[in-house]
């Protein structure tokens, strides 16, 4: 009989403790196989949180999210009686400006999932919800309230897709903001408010394509079913945006879980088991979804530190049943998706782990990172764009990057208006002084490193999470890097945090990639552990001071 253990896999219990005991469930086994449950009708309530202030919604931005949205939407019609998914932009505005949404690896199989062609199809299901944006995370609570209520006496799980960005301090997703696009103060979808929405007597499971959405995994008080794209301190990705279009075309992890649950129903085809353990539990779906990520998809899924949390810890339930995922025909419903051909970029960029390996780490990573008077203020916003650009500032298909669109527009002579331009040097000033003050920390432990922004991070992880799924020495070595690296990263952004946070609605999103070159810098160096941690306080204590300094020359201003 075959045992699988989730914690090996993203899984974390519900137990309070130390990290490192992953909730209580390190170590311990659970049954791959459980008898087949009659699963009752799932009630699915999905949100979008992209808007299109400033052509956001484009494919080229943040359009990565809605073509999640579309797949899920795509995948689940029919399914399940009991659908409402929410967003505040209507799919025929979308198709008018924009034309099409598409979702795969760019090198290998992508679909459209919203067109002209499609969009009766989608506007016929009558589940579309489209409301302002002033009031997107109000009424998604409202419904998740109402319709968890409505589950709770009908004894059917409740089954939350939620696609938006992230937020780093608290793992929220932000859903509300002004129609003018600044994000406003309450504008974030926080656990604590889901948990007061759901209750208590209902069985709900979410699944987040977010940025640090598996900090909703590791809250013990959460106590709900959870998987997670991205670790509570990373940015979930995309795929790397189309040469052709510069189209990003969904994310990876919803590229994982789709072809996860393809294995799943083929694997329920060619069943020859005991009915009695004929059907996978939730343990059997993590180590699925792990290992399609991993084996099938992203040759770098180590990277992501995708999540799942069982609610009451009880991952021997069956998949279906815990999940809250419905039983559809996945296989078909994709390929019945127009297929697009393959683009022309360089074969070595591609990230599927069956593809050619690149010669060198770089080669992985080309193309996926950048290379007064309204005329006077372009010019100024510009040179700061071509400055960060011509730096290493990350990946372009990382969900805190979508900005990168905007600093190239600006580049190739897109006029934007004064409130824009002054927004945009603001993330700039934010992000280049990031890259600077790691630097500064550098220069300050003493690792002999080239300056943050004459490096590339994400050379440095390709290299070394694809090497470490390598059974020779090579991938011994590769895998006491990325250990180390998780451990010093963990040391970085403890409380007092040596970067500060990015003031909501004014510097972006958060911008993790200084604090990656920090890291970086530090496995490099050798230096013991305890020496790193002993210099990272030391660093904490120069924050602080920094930050007292500036509140006492604040308060001499205003006096």
């Amino acid at each position: 009989m075959t045992t699988v253990k989730p914690a090996g896999f993203g899984g974390y219990g519900k137990q309070a403790g130390p990290v490192e005991l992953k909730g209580g469930l390190r170590d311990k086994e659970f049954h791959s196989y459980c008898p087949p449950d009659v699963q009752p009708s799932t009630r699915i309530i999905a949100v979008c949180g992209v808007n299109d202030f400033g052509d956001a919604a484009s494919p080229t931005e943040d359009g990565w999210f809605l073509s999640d949205f579309y797949l899920f939407h795509h995948l689940f019609r029919g399914a399940v009686i009991n659908q409402i998914w929410l967003t505040c932009l209507s799919p025929d505005d979308l198709v008018e400006k924009y034309r099409e949404y598409a979702h795969g690896n760019r090198l290998g199989e992508r679909r459209i999932v919203l067109d002209r062609v499609m969009l009766p199809e989608v506007l016929s299901t009558g589940n579309i919800r489209v409301v302002s944006p002033d009031i997107l995370c109000e009424r998604f609570l409202a419904t998740v309230h109402s319709e968890c209520q409505i589950a709770a006496e009908l004894r059917q799980p409740v089954l939350l897709l939620i696609f938006g960005h992230g937020e780093e301090n608290t793992h929220g997703v932000f859903l509300r903001c002004r129609k003018d696009g600044v994000i406003a103060e309450g504008s974030l979808l926080r656990i604590d408010s889901i948990k007061r929405a759901i209750g208590r007597r209902v069985e709900v499971s979410a699944l987040l394509t977010s940025c640090y959405s598996r900090g909703w995994v590791v809250r013990p008080d959460l106590n709900s079913t959870v998987m997670a794209a991205a670790g509570p301190k990373l940015t979930s990705e995309s795929w790397s945006k189309s040469e052709s279009s510069s189209r990003a075309l969904g994310s990876i992890y919803a590229s994982a879980v789709l072809q996860s649950l393809v294995k799943l129903e083929m694997d329920a085809n060619n069943n020859e088991r005991d009915v009695d353990r004929s059907s996978p539990t939730f343990a059997e779906l993590t180590r699925v979804v792990y290992q399609t990520l991993i084996g099938d998809v992203d040759r770098l899924g180590e990277y992501h530190k995708i999540g799942f949390s069982a609610k009451d810890d009880l991952w021997e339930v069956e998949w279906r049943t815990r999940s809250g995922i419905p039983l559809t025909t996945y296989k078909e419903r994709w390929e019945t998706l127009r297929c697009i051909l393959p683009d022309t970029a360089d074969p070595a960029t591609n990230r599927y782990p069956d593809s050619l390996a690149p010669s060198t780490a770089f080669q992985m990573s080309q193309g996926l990172h950048g290379g007064s008077t309204l005329r006077g203020l372009h010019r100024i916003v510009g040179a700061q764009a071509r400055e960060y650009l011509h730096s290493y500032p990350g990946s372009d298909s990382s969900g805190a990057n979508t900005i990168h669109t905007k600093f190239r527009d600006l580049l190739k002579g897109r006029r934007f208006d004064i409130p824009w331009l002054e927004r945009l040097s603001d993330i700039l000033i934010y992000r280049m002084s990031l890259m600077r003050l790691a630097t500064d920390y550098k220069d300050f432990l003493g690792p002999e490193f080239p300056d943050c922004a004459m490096y590339d991070v994400d050379t440095w992880r390709y290299r070394y999470y694809d090497e470490q799924r390598q059974q020779n020495e090579g991938g011994k070595i590769a895998n006491e890097k990325v250990e180390r690296f998780s451990e010093i990263t963990s040391l970085i952004v403890r409380e007092p945090r040596i970067f500060g946070t990015a003031l909501m609605g004014e510097q972006g999103l958060s911008y993790i990639n200084p604090r990656e070159y920090l890291a970086i810098a530090l496995v490099e160096s050798e230096m013991p552990l305890a020496q790193v941690e002993a210099g990272l306080d030391k660093c904490q204590a120069l924050a602080q001071a920094r930050i007292t300094k500036l509140s006492t020359r604040m308060k001499k201003d205003r006096t």
